[in-house]
């Protein structure tokens, strides 16, 4: 989270009149979110990691560029059309899906939508059937899926803090739970020690955070390999694309086969991002949009948005276009944008609640406090 959100979270928690909560708390919540609006009340996240591409059969090898830099495997991006839930109504493009649950997360499938309500309940919204399948934490609620693949995952710690991994097949209703590997000493939030965290889901392998470290867990095999051993906490690996990691590094972002390969995008500070599906582009969140052309490893301007208070991007349409969050002031109506990449056009879709009465959510698999 930038100091310039963290800020204003702490103005907005001055002026409200009713009980305010802990902003700090939200501080450190907020900090793994990727679509989100960060910098109003009671905001944990708008935005997830984990919008990325399909995985192919070879899931922990890859292609190279001429000169050695790892690209995506065989990418396989699917047109998607703008979303956005209120209420218990989630809107995709100009179909409006009634789950019958206030939704406080939820995420995109390839073949439905798998929610999280208030209560910590999960569903799968698929074809009008509305199936109970899980529970996730109710404060803090984080699903993550890859809109390519019909598989979510997510971690549940109300087993008396035993946590456990549990992924779901919206297709073939498949279902596993796994927690071997898990702390029972550690949380499950970003920022805790030792958490048992889901970080991405690529296709059908879910990147996680264990005892071990970062391991990415093949569900349709079984299939384990320890990506990154030193991995401390949840943000050190940022999202998957087709095998290819985006990382933290002190000086920004790595784009690599591991976490210890590839290159650095200099200062992509941002805890969020996302690839494009056929892995041109990368974007990171922050206060302004940030978005690099891999090819050149050049962050690109995008004048659409020049005007805006706010602006980052959070999920990719297709190829080239991006999805955007943003707002002329602090106090004006959020607005969903989508921007060609690299010409930086945009143009202004939706217009949502304001920030400071936010009641929309995002596909990116975290809530709203």
């Amino acid at each position: 989270m930038t100091e310039k959100l963290k800020t204003l979270l702490h103005e907005r928690a001055e002026h409200v009149d009713f009980a305010t909560p802990d902003v700090d708390a939200l501080t450190r919540a907020g900090d793994r979110t990727i679509r989100r609006r960060r910098g109003i009340v009671g905001l944990a996240s708008l935005a997830s990691v984990a919008i990325v591409g399909a995985l192919v059969a070879t899931a922990f090898t890859g292609s190279s560029t001429p000169d050695g830099a790892p690209t995506a495997d065989d990418p396989a991006g699917t047109d998607r059309s703008l979303s956005w839930s209120v209420g218990a109504f989630i809107h995709d493009g100009g179909a409006t899906v009634d789950t019958g649950h206030e939704i406080n997360a939820y995420v995109e499938t390839s073949v439905g939508y798998v929610i999280a309500d208030p209560d910590g309940t999960v569903w799968s919204v698929r074809d009008g059937q509305v199936t109970e399948i899980g529970r996730v934490d109710t404060k803090y609620p984080r699903l993550v899926a890859d809109p390519t693949s019909p598989w979510v995952a997510w971690v549940d710690a109300s087993n008396q803090g035993s946590p456990s991994f549990f992924a779901f097949d919206q297709e073939s209703l498949e279902s596993q739970s796994f927690g071997s590997g898990t702390s029972t000493s550690g949380g499950t939030l970003a920022d805790e020690k030792d958490p048992t965290y889901a970080y991405a889901l690529d296709g059908t392998t879910l990147y996680l955070r264990d005892t071990r470290g970062a391991v990415a867990l093949d569900l349709a095999s079984g299939t384990e390999k320890v990506v990154d051993p030193t991995a401390r906490n949840g943000f050190d690996v940022v999202t998957v694309h087709d095998g290819l990691i985006a990382s933290r590094t002190d000086t920004g972002t790595r784009i690599g086969r591991t976490t210890k390969d590839g290159y650095v995008l200099d200062q992509a500070y941002g805890s969020t991002g996302s690839f494009s599906p056929d892995g041109s582009y990368y974007t990171s969140d922050a206060d302004e949009p940030s978005v690099w052309d891999l090819s050149t490893k050049q962050k690109l301007p995008v004048p659409g948005l020049d005007g805006y208070y706010f602006a980052t991007g959070y999920a990719w349409l297709d190829d080239d276009t991006l999805a955007v969050i943003a707002a002329k002031k602090e106090t004006a109506p959020a607005e969903l944008l989508t921007c060609e990449i690299p010409a930086g056009t945009c143009t202004s879709e939706v217009e949502l609640s304001t920030f400071e009465h936010i009641d929309f959510r995002l596909p990116s698999g975290e809530g709203i406090e």
